[in-house]
């Protein structure tokens, strides 16, 4: 947190920065399951927010922050 605000990454498509196309990084990730009656093994740190009613093959899961969001994803890409 720098002056009261936090401090969140962004993204861009490859070749397509606007602030149009600009994405900024959170600390959820929605995860697609294969199967919704089964739940990943997550990284430590990772832990399963939500399981959205309106989209049962779906988990939200929270880092603690964006940074560690974005380095779990390969990880989290791996899983499933």
């Amino acid at each position: 947190m720098a002056n009261g605000k936090n401090i969140m990454p962004i993204c861009y498509p490859k070749g397509k920065k606007t602030e149009y196309t600009r994405a900024i990084i959170t600390n959820d990730i929605a995860i697609e399951l294969s199967d919704p009656n089964t739940s990943p093994t997550l990284p430590e740190g990772i832990q399963i927010k939500s399981r959205p009613s309106y989209s049962q093959n779906f988990i939200i899961v929270e880092a603690p922050d964006p940074f560690s969001a974005m380095a779990a994803l390969p990880i989290l890409q791996a899983t499933e």
